[in-house]
């Protein structure tokens, strides 16, 4: 399962979630609830990296959750250290993340 989407609120992610699920994408949610995690939309691995695009593009309750909702966790170019995709900033060695 990768992490695609992270809600304000767990009926944002139940929202997403059902537009997965119209599109035959098996998901889950997890957090927003006792843990104080952010609500976030997990897809099974084998989803179709377009299809995600798509159908968080058509669910965008504002400008910036959209902006925010779908990243990747990525590889810092400078310590080489791999970093949760709601980091901007390597924890290690304090690089930015590449554009």
């Amino acid at each position: 399962m990768r992490k695609v989407y992270i809600a304000e609120t767990c009926v944002e992610a139940h929202l997403v979630k059902g537009l997965f699920e119209s599109k035959g994408i098996s998901v889950i949610v997890t957090g927003g609830d006792v843990s104080m995690s952010d609500p976030t939309v997990w897809v099974a691995d084998d989803a179709p990296h377009e299809l995600i695009q798509e159908v968080i593009a058509s669910f965008s309750p504002s400008k910036e959750t959209h902006e925010s909702s779908y990243r990747e966790e990525w590889r810092c170019s400078k310590c080489g250290e791999q970093i949760e995709p709601q980091f901007i900033e390597c924890w290690r060695c304090g690089a930015y993340q590449p554009a």
